[in-house]
């Protein structure tokens, strides 16, 4: 019953004062039954990207590009086929950021096929605990739309979302960095592990390429929360670092990047400077150059 249909009623029960207490207590609890069962539906349902799978990465085109410090939320449709729980892995970015994570925050919400009834919802990062749904919430063979919202930290271009249908072998509570006198701590602490055998931590290199540094071993199977450390004696003006766990099994799962700015780093003068032509000149040259350090590296300037 539309708008239309109560303006005449109304209009009806003022003339007719006789019915009017009994009939205006009916239209307003008829008003107040049609707006509880209205729903404002999520906009960006009305333009799902496509399907969130557990096995397959899938990019999905963003147009136009998602620009930095842009909030986006963007929805998929997911068929639930196990009697499990799923955790939601991160959302992999096809962007400009680099080694660095592509948003300041990664959020979820989980409705009904419809979109007009919300499951439950969390955040993915930074706290990646609050990204695992239990099998209480989520029925077997029914589908889902899950939707996604994140703030830019550089251009993207394309997006694929994927899930895990089980809880993660390790719920990271965090992993942080930072600098003492002669090194870089680095900490971490889990919630729970299942299943973990050790945790391999890489550092990004001078290739953009990330080199492993050391492997810790894992709890193995554990409800406390746990903590590890590790110093790194090696560093650099600013340094990243990811975070890996490997299962029993072989299976990794990336956690966490980091990126730790080192204020006592210097950096070394070099001992001779080229130019385009092999010639030394001074270190003021205003031209294209090649930097030449004690331990044999260049860098071209």
């Amino acid at each position: 019953m539309g708008f239309f249909y109560y303006t005449t009623l109304l209009r009806y029960l003022c003339e007719n004062k006789h019915f009017m207490k009994r009939h205006i207590l009916i239209l307003l609890l008829c008003l107040i039954t049609n707006i509880s069962k209205s729903q404002v539906l999520v906009p960006q349902c009305d333009s799902i990207l496509g399907n969130v799978l557990t096995d397959t990465c899938v990019f999905y085109p963003l147009n136009p590009p998602v620009q930095i410090n842009q909030v986006v939320t963007k929805c998929f449709n997911y068929y639930h086929n196990t009697s499990g729980g799923v955790n939601l892995s991160y959302l992999i970015v096809n962007s400009f950021c680099g080694p660095i994570s592509p948003y300041n925050y990664l959020n979820f919400e989980l409705y009904n096929s419809s979109c007009d009834s919300l499951v439950v919802s969390g955040q993915i990062i930074p706290n990646p605990l609050n990204a695992v749904i239990t099998p209480q919430l989520i029925d077997s063979g029914v589908n889902y739309t899950l939707c996604l919202t994140w703030r830019a930290k550089c251009t993207q271009f394309s997006i694929c979302p994927l899930l895990y249908e089980s809880a993660l072998p390790v719920s990271l509570l965090n992993f942080d960095g930072k600098e003492t006198d002669h090194s870089i701590k680095l900490e971490w602490s889990t919630a729970t592990e299942e299943n973990n055998d050790y945790f391999v931590l890489y550092k990004l290199g001078t290739n953009d390429t990330y080199y492993e540094i050391t492997k810790i071993p894992g709890a193995g199977n554990s409800n406390i929360i746990k903590n590890y450390i590790y110093y790194d004696n090696n560093k650099e003006k600013i340094n990243y670092y990811k975070l890996t766990q490997v299962d029993y099994d072989g299976r990794v799962t990336e956690l966490k990047v980091i990126a730790v700015k080192s204020t006592s780093f210097i950096l070394n003068k070099p001992v001779k400077v080229l130019n385009i032509l092999g010639q030394e000149v001074d270190e003021n040259y205003d031209g294209f150059k090649i930097n030449v350090y004690e331990d044999g590296t260049i860098k071209k300037n």
